[in-house]
């Protein structure tokens, strides 16, 4: 019985000290580790050959221009919502709940928009949307304002390139999130 007891408890304490003994070793010279162990030396991109570091220069060509083309779209997509909710109040003279959707469409749009700038949320934004919409006599002031933004908005987006920031197509994306939610809450 005792002779049982120490062969068990050899099978499982030796494989222990074995596992915990490789796990302390220092890392061999080259030796390439994973990404979950940081402090270990890891290739660089000059240690690629040429062709792969030409390929992954390509890819991510390829990707910054479709993220650039994308956010285009949105920004005509933007346009396209702002058209239709001033056509809509026209119209209508009012808000319908397909008018509320679209509002909360626009302003997810713009706020990707905003995001893929790298832009945030704008306390000078705020101030000028006070200015404009909160003093005006009414709604359709207010989408006038919303629509004239808009505009400028698509028009910034279109005179950037992949490789600039548009300041001023981020205040534009503030206000014109500013005066979706002060429309929304509104109604």
């Amino acid at each position: 019985m005792f002779k049982k007891t120490n062969i068990f408890l050899l099978f499982c304490f030796v494989p222990g000290i074995v596992v915990s003994s490789v796990n302390g070793q220092p890392p061999v010279p080259g030796d390439v580790a994973p990404a979950s162990f940081p402090n270990r030396e890891r290739p660089q991109d000059d240690d690629r050959p040429k062709s792969i570091r030409e390929q992954f220069s390509r890819s991510r060509i390829d990707r910054e221009r479709k993220e650039h083309q994308e956010l285009l779209e949105r920004g005509e997509e933007a346009l396209i919502l702002s058209e239709k909710l001033e056509y809509s109040l026209d119209q209508n003279n009012g808000f319908t709940a397909k008018d509320l959707r679209d509002l909360q469409t626009l302003e997810k749009v713009v706020s990707k928009i905003r995001k893929e700038l790298g832009g945030d949320a704008d306390k000078d934004a705020l101030d000028e949307v006070e200015k404009e919409v909160v003093g005006s006599t009414g709604i359709k002031d207010a989408f006038k304002f919303l629509r004239t933004s808009t505009v400028n908005l698509v028009s910034e987006l279109k005179k950037s390139s992949r490789f600039t920031v548009s300041a001023a197509a981020i205040q534009s994306s503030n206000i014109i999130i500013s005066v979706a939610r002060f429309l929304r809450l509104k109604n």
